[in-house]
C-alpha cells in the first residue's frame, strides 16, 4: 500500500478524514462513503494491519445491517489526513489520544474541526495543547461494529447521540458536525457533561469483574450482555451510575441515567439495565465477550472513564464507593498497579 494518497478530493463533495481504522473507524467509513462523502482512512504506521488488509482487498466490505463494498482512500501519514479534509473524526482508543495530540501539535489546525468518538475526556485533553476551529466529542460510538480483516460487521446503530464541545459551538459548527453523522445529535452544555455520559464506564467494568472466573475459564464463551449482566450485576452497575449522576449534580449538571441513555440509543423502553441487557438484540446477536481481562472494557474504561470520575468525586466531596471498588478490583485482577496512562484532573485541566 502506498502510504500517501495522490490527487485532491472531488469538487463539490464533502470530505472527512477518519483517524483510526478499528471497529468504529471502519464502520464510520462505510456510512460516510455510502452517504456520498469522500473519506480518507488513516492509521498510525505502527498499527496498520487493518489498513493493509483493506488495501489488499481493494476496499471495505460491510455486512450486517449495512452491506456493500466501499473504497476509502488510505494513508499512514497524518499530514495526508489533515490535507485531505478539515473535518477529522478521531476514532482511536483513549490510550492513543495523548500520542495523537502530541502529533497534532506540530500542525496548524485553525481551520480544522476535530470530533472525538467517543470522548473519554478527549476535548479537555486536546484543548490544552491544540488550537482548532472546533474540538467536539460524542457520548458514544455511532455503530456497534466489529472489523476483521477488510470485513466490518455492523450489528446496530444508535438512534441518536449526545455531543459537546470545548467552546460553545455556533449553529454553523453544529451543522458541520451533524453532517458527519447519520443519526441526530443532541448538544450538551459542555464537553465535561459528555464525558460524564460515557456510559461504557457503567456498562463494562462491573460485568467484566463479576464474571472474571467465567471469562477466564471459558475464554469468553458466553453472551456478555444477556448472560453476564444478571440482576446482581445490574445492581452494581446501577450503584456506579448513581455515583456518576451525583458527581454531575455536584457540577450543576442534570444528566440522563445510564438506562435512559441505552434506551434512547437503541429506541427501547426497558425498566432496568439487566432487562435491557437480556433483551437487546444488537448486543446478543453473537458472543462478543472478551476472552481475557486484558481488554479495553477494563484497560480503557477504568483509567479513562472511572478514574477521572472518581477524582472529580473526591474534588466535590461526593462518595464513590462503588467506582473506587471497581478501580481497586481491576488493578488487583489485571496486575496493573495504575491501569496504564490514566486520565488525571491535571491532564485534563481540572486540577485548579
Amino acid at each position: 500500500m502506498s502510504t500517501s494518497f495522490s490527487g485532491t478530493t472531488t469538487p463539490h463533495r464533502p470530505a472527512v478524514s477518519i483517524l483510526g481504522a478499528g471497529h468504529c473507524g471502519c464502520a464510520m467509513a462505510v456510512d460516510l462513503v455510502q452517504r456520498g462523502v469522500d473519506v480518507l482512512l488513516y492509521a498510525d504506521p505502527g498499527h496498520r494491519r487493518s489498513l493493509d488488509a483493506i488495501d489488499a482487498a481493494g476496499g471495505l466490505t460491510a455486512k450486517g445491517i449495512r452491506t456493500g463494498h466501499v473504497a476509502p482512500r488510505l494513508s499512514t501519514r497524518l499530514s495526508d489526513a489533515l490535507e485531505f479534509s478539515d473535518h477529522l473524526i478521531v476514532a482511536l482508543p483513549a490510550s492513543a489520544h495523548d500520542a495523537l495530540i502530541a502529533a497534532l501539535v506540530m500542525h496548524d489546525l485553525r481551520s480544522h474541526t476535530l470530533i472525538g468518538i467517543n470522548g473519554n475526556f478527549f476535548v479537555l485533553a486536546a484543548a490544552r495543547r491544540i488550537t482548532a476551529r472546533l474540538i467536539a466529542e460524542t457520548s458514544t460510538a455511532p455503530f456497534a461494529a466489529r472489523v476483521r480483516g477488510n470485513v466490518v460487521t455492523v450489528k446496530g446503530e444508535k438512534a441518536m447521540m449526545w455531543a459537546g464541545a470545548g467552546a460553545p459551538p455556533t449553529a454553523s459548527d453544529r451543522e458541520r458536525v451533524q453532517r458527519c453523522f447519520s443519526m441526530p445529535l443532541e448538544w450538551m452544555p459542555s464537553a465535561l457533561a459528555v464525558d460524564l455520559c460515557c456510559v461504557t464506564g457503567v456498562i463494562h467494568p462491573a460485568p467484566m469483574l463479576m464474571n472474571a472466573g467465567r471469562i477466564e475459564s471459558t475464554a469468553g464463551d458466553f453472551l456478555f450482555y444477556r448472560e453476564g449482566m444478571t440482576s446482581a450485576v445490574g445492581k452494581v452497575m446501577h450503584a456506579v451510575d448513581m455515583e456518576r449522576c451525583a458527581i454531575a449534580s455536584g457540577l450543576g449538571l442534570a444528566l440522563p441515567s445510564a438506562l435512559e441513555m441505552m434506551n434512547r440509543y437503541y429506541g427501547l423502553h426497558h425498566d432496568d439495565l439487566s432487562s435491557f441487557a437480556f433483551h437487546s438484540q444488537v448486543h446478543n446477536v453473537e458472543k462478543s465477550t472478551p476472552d481475557s481481562l486484558q481488554h479495553r472494557y477494563l484497560l480503557q474504561d477504568i483509567p479513562y472513564v472511572l478514574t477521572p470520575w472518581a477524582a472529580l468525586g473526591r474534588r466535590l466531596g461526593v462518595a464513590t464507593r462503588a467506582i473506587d471498588s471497581l478501580i481497586r478490583l481491576a488493578c488487583l485482577a489485571t496486575g496493573e498497579t495504575a491501569m496504564g496512562g490514566e486520565r488525571t484532573l491535571a491532564s485534563i485541566g481540572l486540577d485548579r
